[in-house]
């Protein structure tokens, strides 16, 4: 874009549970313009294009082709984001995309090669890097405001139950949920592990026959000396349970979870506040937009990616060595030469 001021002619492909929150977003950003949406779905397309005033399509070759458009959102199921990107990337389009860039390794290279090669901006969807918390976390570990880390522990678990139709192409536990713990733990310590050990189960039956797992718990080694751990579930029953917490040898930074609302009831039978947020479009909700704003940033104004090519591929290979592990039932040293 040429025109600093101009608002971002936008297309959005997928419009199921990730699409709908980038709908809002896209809606009252007032340095984007939606042109487009696309999804397989004819009457969701149709739906959604007379809500918001735009133009719906069941596939994208349309929109691509239309110079108005300056980015892609990609919003679609796991495993055609691949495709869609390269798309893009041959429209010559900036893309922001929910991770994973793609289902392999060699596909997440290959992304980001192409968009290089053609200049283009492309980021993925690491949401609680843009989460106030997360951040005045990660800034209170990087400055030395706990001194040198010692403990990293960042909790994650569902609710609700994600879907069976979700689950069948979500790309399992570890890359699905896992990736974003994994990259909140790098992020913070500004440092890759060198070794995981990861261990699981599976309660839900319905999990259990897709050939996935609901609970998972990585051990996490660092050249520094510092350890960590992440656990996940897919079933919380209180609610969207995030939590991150770094021990330092001169203290200690946390992020605990939001209650639906503030008000706290004190009297003789305790102490009584509302549940944490129900899902992760509650959780998140302002994370969503924050990351929105900054890929317009990064597209318009030349700002540095805030999620980069070696952020997705490590903690893509970080995800592998754990599902090795779990596998094999011994640790997995990690190997982030591979090509």
């Amino acid at each position: 874009m040429s025109d600093k001021k101009k608002r971002l002619g936008v297309v959005l492909f997928g419009l199921g549970r990730a699409g709908q929150f980038h709908l809002n977003n896209l809606a009252r950003h007032p340095r984007a313009q939606l042109l487009y949406v696309v999804d397989i779905d004819k009457a969701r397309v149709e739906e959604i294009a007379a809500t918001f005033k735009v133009i719906g399509l069941t596939s994208g070759e349309e929109a691509l082709a239309d110079a108005r458009v300056d980015a892609v959102i990609v919003a679609t199921p796991t495993p055609s984001h691949y495709q869609v990107i390269m798309s893009a990337i041959a429209a010559g389009k900036a893309i922001f995309t929910e991770k994973p860039v793609g289902y392999t390794l060699q596909e997440i290279d290959e992304v980001f090669r192409q968009a290089s090669r053609r200049g283009l901006p492309i980021l993925c969807g690491f949401n609680r890097r843009f989460d106030r918390s997360w951040i005045k976390c990660s800034e209170a570990v990087q400055s030395g405001a706990i001194g040198s880390p010692q403990i990293i522990r960042s909790t994650a678990r569902d609710s609700p139950v994600p879907t069976t139709a979700y689950l069948q192409t979500s790309h399992g536990f570890f890359h699905d949920s896992g990736v974003h713990d994994i990259d909140v733990v790098r992020w913070m310590l500004q440092e890759d592990p060198i070794e995981v050990y990861a261990t699981t189960h599976c309660y839900l039956p319905h999990i259990k026959e897709l050939g996935d797992v609901d609970t998972i718990i990585m051990l996490l080694k660092f050249k520094s000396g510092c350890m960590g751990t992440i656990d996940l579930s897919r079933k919380s029953v209180y609610g969207y349970d995030q939590r991150v917490e770094v021990f330092g040898e001169k203290g200690m930074v946390q992020v605990e979870n939001k209650p639906t609302t503030s008000c706290v009831i004190s009297n003789a039978e305790g102490v009584i506040h509302d549940k944490v947020m129900y899902s992760f479009p509650q959780r998140f909700e302002e994370a969503y937009y924050l990351e929105f704003d900054h890929f317009i940033s990064y597209v318009v104004d030349s700002v540095p990616p805030r999620v980069t090519h070696t952020d997705c591929r490590n903690a893509f290979i970080i995800a592998e060595a754990a599902m090795k592990s779990a596998a094999t039932g011994v640790p997995v040293t990690i190997d982030y030469s591979i090509n």
